[in-house]
């Protein structure tokens, strides 16, 4: 298993002592499909690396509500007028329709759209349906043309580093509602990975494309998704959520064998902590965090072998945050377990007991043939702009703020 990092800006020159002193051969880089100089930004961080000889890979990422016009036009042309049209008929009132807009931000306009259709597809009436049809099929064409854009400028950035770079995850974390702000299916991703697969062998054909790792939730229901016929990913089949779909509006079917042969190596961002602690606030023990990862990595395994893939595994990133002991709240000193805290979504570790708990992951992680496993990150990150001090995110460094190694280094 190769180490490797998750950077998130330029490294700085004091951190290459540290990265030599890790044996860190591998970096993982983020790069915003969101303008035309997304390959000038790239090489600013990526030539000093390569300098070096250290391997990237680059996880290819768009902002579902910035990467083109045409993305926009559905939130806003689209999405907004229909919706608000299907609740009217549905009986809401203007009181009513304020109330649900104000939930966007926590649940995004997909999944508010069709909660909507939800609500309209209870008339059942041939007026619904063809309306129905009218939003499937405007929606439709502008996703088309957004993929259009995500081809382009994929083929481009790829183009630009081939034999310099030949590893780019497609769209790390589309499973978390949190980075992707509900606006991504499992279907909305099928067709976005393979756009990006056919622009990345397009422009380099020895490249390697990763899954964009899973992050959040530990589960793999949409692996499955991945393998299977994929549809209409406007319209997601089976409909809203709790509602049968009306049987005169089909998805149409684009990958009758799914888009299991779109990716070369399954990736994973298996942050520690598990569904059943982000619905009860559970901490959770070292005991339970590796058996929680033995069952997530068997059963990806048993999915993969099913659909005949053999994709190894990989990680681009991986870490938990740390807590010094001195810094623990009163009121965190009460879990049930004396050395694991449930830190803003993650599992946190007090630094008296991170190097074990690094140590027995690291094992697990080898155990099942991880080929790279990137950690996030270095060095804690600066307290300060957008975001709470606490975090999970800002503090899982190998290095703290000053500059003090953790026993996790």
């Amino acid at each position: 298993m190769h180490l490797g990092l998750n950077v998130c800006a330029a490294i700085p020159d004091e951190h290459w002592p540290l990265i030599e002193e890790l044996g860190v051969t591998w970096i993982k880089l983020n790069c915003g499909l969101q303008g035309e100089n997304a390959a000038e930004e790239l090489a600013r961080q990526a030539d000093p690396i390569l300098e070096r000889g250290l391997h990237i890979v680059v996880d290819l990422r768009m902002n579902p509500n910035q990467i083109s016009p045409y993305y926009q036009a559905i939130n806003e042309e689209v999405v907004r007028r229909w919706t608000n049209r299907a609740l009217r008929e549905a009986g809401y009132d203007e009181v009513q329709i304020a109330r649900f807009w104000q939930a966007e931000p926590r649940w995004g306009l997909t999944q508010l759209w069709q909660w909507a259709l939800a609500a309209w597809e209870g008339r059942r009436g041939e007026a619904a349906v063809r309306r129905a049809n009218i939003i499937q099929s405007q929606t439709r064409e502008c996703w088309l043309r957004t993929m259009d854009e995500l081809g382009r400028l994929t083929y481009e950035v790829v183009d630009r580093f081939k034999d310099r770079i030949s590893d780019w995850e497609i769209q790390g974390e589309f499973t978390c509602p949190v980075v992707m702000r509900n606006s991504f299916s499992d279907y909305d991703y099928t067709l976005h990975l393979a756009t990006s697969y056919d622009a990345i062998k397009q422009a380099d054909g020895a490249a390697r494309v990763w899954l964009g790792g899973s992050g959040i939730q530990l589960g793999v229901a949409w692996l499955k998704n991945l393998l299977t016929p994929a549809g209409d990913p406007r319209f997601p089949i089976g409909g809203p959520p709790g509602v049968e779909q009306h049987p005169t509006v089909k998805p149409q079917i684009w990958f009758p064998q799914g888009v299991g042969d779109r990716f070369d190596v399954m990736n994973w961002h298996h942050y520690g902590h598990t569904a059943q602690q982000i619905s009860d606030i559970a901490a959770l023990d070292l005991d339970e965090q590796i058996q929680a990862y033995d069952e997530l990595f068997a059963e990806a395994g048993h999915i993969l072998d099913k659909y005949g893939r053999g994709q190894p595994f990989a990680s681009t990133e991986w870490g938990f945050p740390v807590v010094a002991d001195k810094d623990i709240l009163p009121w965190e000193k009460e879990y049930r377990y004396s050395s694991e805290l449930y830190w803003g979504g993650v599992v946190a570790i007090r630094e008296s007991r991170s190097a074990e708990w690094m140590e027995r992951c690291l094992q697990c992680f080898k155990e099942w043939d991880f080929r790279v496993l990137c950690i996030h990150n270095l060095q804690d990150l600066p307290v300060g702009g957008r975001g709470h001090a606490r975090f999970w995110g800002r503090n899982c460094g190998l290095v703290d703020r000053e500059g003090r190694k953790r026993p996790t280094f």
